[in-house]
């Protein structure tokens, strides 16, 4: 089955103004929980045109569900800006709200 790729976007000024200075402050706890969980990996980070982008590998979709909810669990713990998006990239593509 093919890998699943996502990608945490959140705009830098809407992050700042929320108390998250930096992309390592989402992207180390995501890396933590999710190795923890065993439904995902942290693969890759970056920046710029004003955003944060954390990149995640999901194995099979038998766990997508499992890793989403992992995902927005850790993201709603600290406070990304409501305009926080997970896009899905392949298989198929995606984009899913943090805040249901």
């Amino acid at each position: 089955m093919a890998d699943i790729f996502l990608e945490i976007v959140v705009k830098a000024a809407e992050a700042t103004a929320v108390g998250i200075e930096s992309r390592d402050e989402i992207e180390d706890v995501l890396e933590r929980v999710l190795s923890d969980s065993g439904v995902a990996e942290v693969t890759d980070g970056g920046g710029g045109s004003g955003v944060y982008v954390v990149d995640i590998e999901i194995e099979s979709e038998d766990k997508f569900e499992d890793a989403l909810s992992v995902i927005r669990a850790v993201l709603q713990e600290l406070n990304v800006p409501k305009s926080t998006q997970i896009k899905r990239g392949r298989p198929s593509e995606k984009i899913f709200a943090v805040y249901a």
